[in-house]
């Protein structure tokens, strides 16, 4: 990827630019350069920024290109997104200290984002995922890698077997999948009330 090419579609072609994920680049420290082959995804992911945004909740909103469109296209299925980069840091060492804490915080803020999903409309193309399925899978194999010392399995997997069979009663919404398997992992056996899909 020739960065300077790609952000000169937002005049930026003079700024710096650092990879820092296998598909996003920082730039000058201000901004976040996503690429993606995805075009459904990245729209569908557009409509839902803005429906947060129009909400109150903080998000990273996409910066028009210097021809007024949200994100470039290069080519047939290269796609990118510049959008403003958020202040804050990322949270360092959550497994470690006081996780309960930490954990509680982010059920807060992760409620609050459910809250507001909630309330946009479903994105057309939207699938209604088996959230259960990688709950069971790659995120319980991550869970044990890193935080079974937290929470004891027998309780995860009490929490787990629970949550499938209540499953299919669930109401349905857009969620933050992952975030969510972490707080749940995370608070004592804490089964949300609602099921959202991302």
């Amino acid at each position: 990827m020739d960065g300077k090419v790609i952000l000169a579609a937002w005049n930026l072609q003079q700024s710096q630019i650092k990879q820092i994920y296998a598909t996003t680049w920082q730039v000058d420290e201000h901004f976040i350069l996503k690429h993606t082959e995805n075009k459904e995804q990245l729209q569908r992911s557009i409509v839902i920024m803005h429906g947060l945004s129009q909400l109150g909740i903080p998000v990273a909103l996409p910066i028009p290109t210097i021809t007024g469109e949200e994100y470039l296209t290069s080519g047939d299925s290269d796609f990118w997104l510049l959008m403003n980069q958020l202040p804050g840091d990322h949270i360092q060492g959550i497994y470690e200290g006081d996780s309960e804490k930490t954990a509680y915080r982010l059920g807060e803020i992760l409620a609050e984002l459910h809250q507001a999903l909630r309330q946009l409309p479903m994105v057309s193309g939207v699938k209604d995922h088996d959230f259960t399925i990688e709950m069971s899978g790659w995120v319980y194999e991550v869970y044990q890698q890193k935080a079974q010392r937290l929470v004891p399995s027998e309780k995860v997997e009490a929490m787990l077997a629970e949550l499938k069979q209540i499953y299919p009663q669930l109401p349905r919404q857009l969620i933050h999948v992952i975030l969510t398997w972490v707080i749940c992992c995370s608070v004592k056996a804490y089964l949300p009330d609602i099921l959202i899909l991302i």
